[in-house]
């Protein structure tokens, strides 16, 4: 299990960083209407983080599935056709959105949070850097090889699945009602996604290193989150740590030492609240997979609208940071292992 997380997670930063490469190295390049590429960019984030829900259900009930290595291959397709943005676009985003569906069902399969907490954090510095190589204008040959590789590191450390599905073996969701506890966690996947999003960094551009800083943070925060929650327990550490955060980005965001320690408290609630919805819907991984990332997609989809007025962020990333605190506090329980909840049944759709 070990050898799947790692190509997994490999996997993770060269699939961001080929897709965001394509974002900033032909897209942002195009010279095309800044609404054109808004809505470009909003394409994207809908394919990518909207579609992961459906398919990670189809994975769930169809496990012999190899969406990883699909999802390479889409995004490989999509390099190659970048002359066509549009098309090229689309493919990328929805193997972005195949892709992650399969590792995010390896990184949940077993009863630990460090597997999803490792997986997921190797996104942040592939996209920062996709970024740079964009802008950067470096050859098509460096993403696309990076996702070739990944193709073939998955189909030879992570074995295809077969049936039963992958279980969730951990219970840390609270015993709020079913409901209550998915839009709980649901709305701090939200928020933390939306304040990621809007929170004021001034010394962020003050060179190419400080502007991958925060990417660095969100590794460090997410995988260190995992390793902990395992170890102290996930309310434990996910009511702490947003707590935490509060005062660094609020009153030390312009501080980089202060708003980097904020940033890593911030993001060491994304294994816990995954995790907290994978708890509740133990035999169905990637449909809790794809639920995470549909909020991270609400989170961000009102910065593409609006912007909060020019004073106003901190007062609002405060609020934001303490209901965050409050929502894991009610979703989330301290628990080392153990099955999940005798309730929970495999979701049923009906038959269409």
């Amino acid at each position: 299990m070990r050898s799947s997380l790692f190509a997994y997670s490999f996997s993770h930063f060269c699939v961001d960083f080929a897709c965001f490469w394509l974002l900033f190295g032909r897209v942002m390049t195009a010279g095309l209407p800044l609404e054109t590429v808004s809505l470009m960019f909003l394409a994207y984030n809908i394919v990518a983080f909207g579609l992961q829900a459906p398919l990670g259900h189809l994975c769930d009930i169809r496990p012999r599935i190899p969406a990883g290595i699909i999802g390479c291959a889409a995004v490989a397709a999509g390099l190659l056709a970048s002359s066509m943005l549009w098309p090229a676009l689309l493919l990328a985003a929805l193997g972005n959105a195949v892709f992650h569906v399969g590792g995010g069902i390896d990184s949940l399969s077993g009863g630990r949070m460090w597997r999803s907490g490792v997986f997921v954090s190797t996104g942040a510095p592939g996209v920062a850097l996709g970024v740079l190589a964009g802008k950067s204008g470096l050859p098509l040959m460096l993403p696309l090889g990076m996702v070739l590789l990944s193709g073939v590191l998955i189909a030879a450390l992570a074995p295809r699945r077969k049936a039963p599905p992958a279980r969730f073996a951990l219970d840390v969701s609270s015993h709020a009602p079913y409901a209550a506890l998915i839009l709980l966690a649901s709305l701090s996947v939200v928020i933390r996604a939306y304040v990621g999003a809007v929170l004021p960094l001034p010394w962020k551009s003050a060179s190419a290193l400080m502007g991958l800083m925060p990417a660095a943070c969100a590794f460090a925060g997410k995988a260190a989150g995992g390793i902990l929650a395992d170890r102290l327990g996930a309310r434990n550490v996910g009511v702490i740590a947003l707590l935490a955060s509060l005062p660094c980005l609020v009153l030390g965001n312009a501080v980089p030492a202060v708003a980097m320690a904020g940033l890593a408290l911030f993001n060491m609630t994304m294994p816990v609240t995954l995790c907290t919805l994978a708890s509740r819907l133990p035999d169905s991984t990637g449909f809790a997979f794809g639920l995470s990332t549909l909020a991270l997609l609400i989170g961000t989809a009102p910065t593409f609208f609006f912007r909060l007025p020019d004073g106003a962020a901190v007062y609002v990333i405060a609020a934001l940071i303490a209901l965050s605190a409050l929502c894991v506090l009610l979703s989330t329980r301290n628990q080392e292992g153990g099955l999940p909840h005798e309730s929970s049944k495999p979701i049923q759709y009906p038959a269409v």
